[in-house]
């Protein structure tokens, strides 16, 4: 039986800066909006604490069985907090919070002083941002294919232009005036 060592129940943390505001996610799978509260203290440290199936409930399933023979154990129930110093001051009135497939993102605008602030999900509106994301992808994916079909079909006319002999012989004639003009107007300087 393979064996391993868990040290804290902390989750990884993924935190990265823009020039507008800074940015935590973290996967926090098996927990409800509800589950989750994120905080911002007054010294710009960002406190996420969650609880997965404390006290046990229903919905988390059987945990423990006289009836299974355990062959590793690495998933802790129970409550969790994870804290980070911030790398700079943030505006945590006007953070936004999401939670969806499982990963928490956490984003605070940069700011001047640091405003605390206790932050929720609410129950029921977990994915806004992902949701408004893949609808915007979608409606950019259109343009962009509404206008790869216009240039695919005058590119085509284009083509079939050029096969015609008239138009052959027209454009032969102009490009020809047009690079004997220029040589003979660089001859002539």
């Amino acid at each position: 039986m393979e064996t391993a060592t868990i040290t804290h129940a902390e989750p990884p943390l993924r935190l990265y800066r823009t020039a507008e505001r800074v940015t935590a996610a973290a996967p926090v799978p098996g927990l409800r909006p509800e589950d989750i509260t994120v905080m911002v203290t007054s010294d710009a440290r960002l406190v996420i604490e969650g609880s997965l199936c404390n006290p046990p409930a229903p919905e988390c399933g059987e945990l423990k069985s006289p009836s299974k023979d355990v062959l590793m154990d690495e998933w802790r129930p129970g409550a969790f907090r994870r804290e980070v110093a911030l790398p700079t001051a943030v505006d945590a009135a006007h953070a936004h919070v999401s939670h969806g497939n499982g990963i928490l993102v956490v984003a605070l605008p940069i700011a001047a002083r640091t405003t605390p602030a206790t932050l929720h999900l609410a129950p029921g509106r977990h994915e806004p941002v992902a949701r408004e994301a893949r609808a915007d992808v979608a409606r950019r994916l259109a343009a962009v294919t509404a206008g790869a079909v216009v240039l695919a079909g005058a590119a085509a006319a284009g083509v079939r232009a050029l096969r015609s002999p008239t138009t052959r012989n027209l454009l032969t004639s102009r490009l020809a005036r047009d690079l004997f003009g220029r040589l003979g107007a660089r001859a002539a300087r």
